[in-house]
């Protein structure tokens, strides 16, 4: 008999030992409650009245949440519609000058764009031309390295293709434009530069294939600077400040 608390002691610390031992605290926990349900009531009035304060400024927050996100959403959508209606509405092939309406639009869309995606999802494989000037435009007033990738990526299917995919000279311009742009933004207005080695390489050849892409050589022949090639040459210059 005088060894009963070495054995018992012994076994508790076995399940101790073993096994977690919140699980079993937890089930005595439920079991105590169970046999004393008049605490669970005292419990529940004193959440009742000792938070309904807290409830009910919680409760408003979650509501005043939710009605900025739909908000939020509301304007998203809008401001696609807007965007899609310039889209729709604008001839690709009148003189530049008069696509200078369209660009004032996009313009100002791109400054007020709470979600740069939508201007990704413009640069995606298989993206129309008057998606890929609306991206360009809207990087050349809002340049964002983040986008760097997506903008090099796509100038890569276009300088790939001798027809460079149909998309009017003035609109992969205004692309190449915008790369140089990021890069000053990257290399100039940055803390820290963004675009990676691997990246400036990658643009480098891209845009050195489309230098020698047939359309690009065609293009203002007269005076290749205030062509394709111009933009070009002084994105590939920042590319090389950027290697070194």
């Amino acid at each position: 008999m005088t060894d009963q608390p070495g054995t018992m002691f012994d076994y508790f610390k076995v399940i101790v030992e073993n096994f977690s031992i919140w699980p079993i605290l937890a089930i005595a926990a439920l079991i105590w409650i169970g046999r004393h349900p008049e605490f669970l009531e005292r419990l529940s009035r004193f959440k009742l009245g000792g938070l309904e304060v807290e409830l009910e400024k919680l409760q408003n927050e979650v509501r005043e949440s939710r009605e900025e996100i739909a908000v939020l959403e509301n304007e998203l959508s809008q401001q696609e519609k807007r965007v899609r209606a310039i889209l729709n509405n604008f001839d690709e092939h009148v003189p530049v000058p008069e696509l200078e309406e369209t660009r004032q639009a996009l313009k100002a869309e791109a400054r007020n764009l709470d979600d740069m995606d939508v201007v990704k999802h413009w640069l995606r494989d298989g993206a129309t031309s008057a998606e890929i000037y609306a991206a360009a435009v809207a990087l050349r007033e809002r340049p964002m390295p983040s986008l760097f990738p997506d903008t090099i990526n796509c100038l890569k299917r276009l300088a790939e293709d001798d027809n460079l995919l149909g998309v009017r000279l003035h609109f992969v311009w205004t692309l190449t434009s915008a790369v140089h742009k990021i890069l000053i933004t990257d290399m100039k207005h940055s803390a820290e530069p963004e675009i990676s080695k691997k990246h400036l390489n990658d643009a480098k050849e891209i845009l050195l294939v489309l230098e020698k892409n047939p359309r690009v050589q065609e293009d203002r022949p007269d005076a290749p600077k205030a062509g394709v090639r111009g933009p070009l040459g002084h994105a590939l210059t920042w590319i090389e400040k950027g290697l070194k």
